[in-house]
């Protein structure tokens, strides 16, 4: 144990001379909030107000109602007047119509109060009805042409003469006939199978060797003119 700075022999902590040990103590309680009171225990008792109460009040307004409608009504029919009162005003450059035109009363009906006079009715004139005019038909004759007739188509033995005259003129000797009209009219039929003319000339030549080539050109270019002039 330390030893006090006065050094009087006592030391730093000791026990005090009651020796008590330590204890902890409770809050303590506080005071709760008091209520309210009064002094007048006795409870007011409600008002009740009487049926005669009640319809004054409902008498008072019902006659403020009617007083208000009336001034507005009032004021409305004064508006009213105000404006019947006011002639019309015309917009900028408007101008009034002449009145129109009306027939005076018959010596009758002047003195009569009740008749007033009217303008007369327009009267709606209906536009004719346009009829529509017939187209008119013109007769058109028309002459036919005149066809030229064809001439008549020379018999066999005519173009069989006419053969025969060409291959002379184109010198030909001719020793048998029916065989040279035969090869006549079978090349017409080599021509219309789809061959041509020098294919024909070809097929002459190769059939009589006496045959030159002027000589199987004669050949087949008279057949052609004379029998099959189409297939030229």
């Amino acid at each position: 144990m330390s030893v006090n700075e006065h050094d009087d022999g006592q030391p730093v902590t000791a026990a005090g001379p009651a020796n008590d040990a330590t204890e902890f103590l409770p809050r303590a309680p506080q005071p709760g909030r008091e209520l309210a009171w009064s002094q007048d225990d006795d409870v007011p008792e409600p008002v009740v107000l009487s049926w005669w109460s009640a319809w004054g009040v409902t008498a008072v307004i019902v006659v403020c109602a009617a007083v208000a409608v009336l001034a507005v009504a009032a004021v409305g029919y004064a508006l009213l007047q105000e404006q019947r009162g006011r002639a019309p005003e015309l917009p900028t450059g408007a101008t009034l119509a002449p009145p129109t035109s009306w027939s005076p009363l018959p010596e009758s009906s002047r003195g009569d109060p009740d008749v007033v006079a009217q303008a007369p009715r327009p009267v709606k004139t209906m536009a004719p009805t346009p009829v529509a005019v017939p187209p008119s038909v013109s007769t058109m004759v028309v002459t036919p042409t005149p066809v030229a007739a064809a001439p008549p188509r020379p018999s066999a033995a005519e173009l069989d003469e006419r053969y025969l005259s060409a291959m002379t003129a184109g010198g030909l000797q001719i020793t048998d006939v029916h065989t040279v009209l035969t090869g006549a009219r079978n090349v017409c039929r080599f021509l219309e199978a789809g061959h041509t003319e020098p294919e024909a000339v070809q097929v002459a030549m190769g059939n009589n060797a006496s045959l030159t080539d002027a000589n199987a050109h004669t050949l087949v270019d008279s057949a052609i003119q004379v029998y099959c002039p189409n297939a030229k």
